[in-house]
């Protein structure tokens, strides 16, 4: 009943990895004036993406925790 919640945060954590070190390879590439700006939003994606991960595998390993102990395994 949880895995479906779980696999869409890892899916989502997984796009905003992508997009925040895309948004961080073209922040440090692009000289313009809005470049700062990009290179915050994906410091601000990457941090996020990872929050997720962490947060989506302690969620999947609880889980398994509490399957285990009421199969009493």
């Amino acid at each position: 009943m949880g895995k479906k919640p779980a696999i869409v945060e890892i899916i989502s954590s997984v796009i905003l990895l992508i997009l925040g070190l895309y948004f961080l390879h073209d922040g440090t590439s692009n000289q313009s004036a809005s470049a700062d700006v990009i290179v915050l939003g994906g410091a601000i994606c990457l941090a996020l993406s990872v929050l997720m991960l962490i947060i989506a595998g302690r969620t999947i390993l609880s889980e398994r925790r509490m399957v285990r102990h009421t199969r009493g395994g």
